[in-house]
């Protein structure tokens, strides 16, 4: 979207021509998909509330609710929602490959509660039907994979002060997820950079598990730590050595 904003120049529509290459090859019938997504591309171009629909979409922290009223915007605008209409089925195709219509920050401050709810024992295992003994970490497994995928929407300080709780549960099993969530969100951008007083309180936790942990949480502790340090990278690590 991106490149749609910059001034015209031979150098900008070479890069949408490769980049909608790129995009139809995730498409059925590539061929046909570049035609109607260079077609698409053009519309964007006339069009600024498709544009402003476009990027409200591909936002990485776009909430659920807001990027399905953007992308019933942007589908609108395309024609008739009919088999015959290859166009719009083409554009509709891309958008349910890129659209977060499940996945938001409101979401997952239900879910970590969930998982919370699961590690210590609570009704919810029960009502949803899971094993008591696997439940807590399925849920933690499925943090971890979604903080690689959507790590935007977990940085909020509500959602990682709720996993830093979970740090002090009596199980081992538990850090070494909850920190692996942790190093995902520092890669996409360090806590420290964007909660200075969150990365004060995390780093004697980390140390705490690098020095008396397992070999598993330390591992985990001391990657959390690298990513997610803006500064004093070297005072903390002698620490721990």
């Amino acid at each position: 979207m991106e490149l749609h904003r910059r001034p015209k120049s031979a150098e900008r529509d070479k890069d949408i021509v490769n980049k909608t290459i790129v995009l139809a090859k995730f498409l059925p019938e590539p061929v046909k998909a570049q035609e109607f997504l260079t077609k698409f591309s053009s519309h964007l171009f006339g069009d600024n509330m498709l544009l402003i629909g476009m990027e409200t979409i591909v936002r990485p922290d776009v909430a659920c609710k807001e990027c399905a009223e953007a992308t019933s915007l942007v589908l609108k605008k395309l024609g008739q929602p009919v088999m015959t209409n290859l166009y719009y089925n083409t554009v509709k195709m891309l958008l349910e490959r890129v659209s977060s219509v499940m996945i938001d920050h409101e979401s997952l401050k239900i879910l970590v509660g969930y998982v919370e709810d699961c590690l210590k024992g609570g009704n919810l295992v029960e009502e949803v039907g899971l094993h008591p003994n696997s439940a807590g970490e399925r849920g933690l497994k499925l943090l971890m994979m979604l903080s690689f995928v959507f790590p935007a929407h977990f940085l909020h300080e509500d959602v990682i002060r709720h996993l830093l709780c979970l740090l002090d549960l009596d199980d081992e099993i538990v850090a070494p997820l909850v920190l692996s969530v942790l190093t995902f969100l520092g890669k996409y951008k360090p806590i420290g950079e964007v909660f200075p007083k969150i990365i004060q309180e995390l780093t004697p936790v980390c140390k705490h598990f690098a020095v008396r942990g397992t070999t598993k949480q330390a591992k985990h502790a001391i990657r959390c730590l690298y990513v997610n340090l803006v500064d004093n990278h070297a005072t903390v690590f002698a620490e721990i050595l």
